[in-house]
């Protein structure tokens, strides 16, 4: 799921936790990601369709298993890829005080599609079928590659409570979205048995930026996308905040919002938009040998009366996906416990359970994930987390994480969905991250 890290979230012996959760204030002093390997995450979604069902091997066709999945899909079925790579992530603690402040830059890219039901279904069946009436309302895509610079700070308030936020700087490389589109088109029978193919209402706006250059211009390189990625694109800005409050020294709750913001895209934009009426019932082919009609570019032209299309080169603003996290949980297993004082930090328990909700804005609606986890301390300086998540995709996506520290060196590796590994390509999901991290002082 697009930012969704049931395993990441609080797990905080891991300092990449902080980028879900700014309030998290860690049991160590300073942490130093390991340049580009310190969080390398990638999730690949498709709802309701696996890799296995187009390409495996059985005795049905190619072609009529595409057929198939066509129409077992509908309009809120949806894919989506999400990749993201922490370049450089830094934190430390303010000497003599319960602040944490934390810093870095990470590269991201996120692209979300809904299916297009009716336009797949009008591939297959062209105009074979007669007043059926195709809706081109179901086009929406959005995608972005940006790179983020982030800054974000950790406050203890209290024994109980600390809060945190952190503020973003984006640059944009690339983005690609269609959204709030209508219209209709069908087809019918006309007079003189030609048929009459009609789109009504129509209106859909394609814009682009970083993706479509001008003629004269050369085709984008990678080394274009990095510069564009890292400071060179359109600008944005974002927050995130949360905060983490001990009901008592076993019972937590938390919270946290990531990318309320925006982003003003800026590198060649190009824009298309089409909108109008339109009607044909066929062209009647008349052979003048004394002036030659072109008749395609009569329909063309007439088309382009009906359904102008305008081409618009101007920046535009997109917002970013507003992801919402929030959790319970509850401490148990005493493993050590001071007699001298009676605070939070002289207590150090082994097991952890708890449920945590997720939620991401897209274009139609919100998705909701819901997650159930248990966490153990299995030695001085190893830790695991084990997840079941109920999402779209899957009612039994089950995650494994697990943190070890040698000295100070400390790594980490996050597994979604680990039930389907035998058999992947069956997969609706799969997501890994791991990193590693130097972690000195403190606990």
């Amino acid at each position: 799921m697009s930012q969704q890290k049931p395993v990441l979230y609080n797990f905080r012996e891991i300092p990449q936790a902080q980028l879900l959760n700014p309030s998290i204030i860690p049991e160590y002093k300073f942490h130093i990601g390991f340049p580009g390997l310190s969080g390398v995450y990638t999730n690949v979604g498709l709802k309701n369709v696996s890799v296995y069902d187009v390409f495996s091997k059985n005795n049905n066709d190619f072609v009529e298993k595409l057929r198939e999945i066509a129409y077992d899909l509908d309009k809120n079925d949806f894919f989506e890829i999400t990749q993201q790579v922490d370049v450089f992530n830094v934190g430390f603690q303010l000497p003599k005080s319960k602040l944490y402040i934390s810093t870095g830059i990470y590269q991201e890219l996120d692209l979300f599609m809904y299916y297009p039901q009716d336009a797949v279904q009008f591939f297959f069946e062209g105009t074979s079928v007669l007043d059926k009436r195709y809706n081109l309302g179901d086009l929406t895509v959005k995608g972005e590659l940006l790179g983020v610079f982030h800054i974000g700070v950790a406050k203890q308030l209290n024994e109980r409570l600390s809060v945190g936020g952190r503020f973003k700087l984006y640059s944009s490389a690339a983005n690609i979205q269609i959204k709030n589109s209508r219209g209709t088109y069908y087809t019918t029978q006309g007079t003189d048995n030609y048929y009459s193919h009609n789109f009504e209402d129509v209106y859909v706006k394609l814009q682009t930026s970083g993706i479509i250059y001008e003629d004269d211009q050369e085709d984008p390189t990678t080394s274009d996308y990095i510069k564009n990625t890292f400071f060179g694109g359109g600008l944005g800005v974002g927050l995130d905040g949360g905060f983490t409050y001990n009901v008592t020294d076993q019972w937590t709750v938390t919270g946290s919002f990531q990318d309320l913001g925006f982003v003003n895209n800026t590198v060649n934009t190009k824009s298309y938009t089409a909108k109008g009426n339109f009607e044909t019932q066929g062209i009647d082919f008349q052979f003048n040998p004394d002036e030659p009609l072109d008749y395609w570019q009569q329909l063309e032209d007439d088309l382009d009366e009906n359904i102008p299309r305008d081409t618009i080169y101007s920046s535009y603003t997109t917002m970013r996906p507003l992801k919402l996290h929030a959790s319970a949980s509850y401490r148990f297993h005493i493993l050590e416990k001071c007699e001298c004082y009676n605070t939070l930090e002289d207590i150090e328990y082994r097991e952890e359970v708890g449920g945590q909700i997720y939620t991401v804005f897209r274009p139609k609606k919100p998705r909701i994930a819901l997650t159930a986890f248990y966490a153990r301390r299995l030695f001085k300086n190893i830790y695991s987390k084990i997840t079941y998540t109920v999402d779209s995709y899957s009612y039994t996506n089950v995650g494994v994480g697990l943190s070890a520290k040698f000295g100070a060196f400390q790594m980490y590796g996050i597994f979604d969905n680990v039930l389907e590994i035998p058999n992947i390509y069956k997969a609706n999901q799969v997501g890994l991250q791991f990193g590693m991290n130097f972690i000195f002082g403190g606990k």
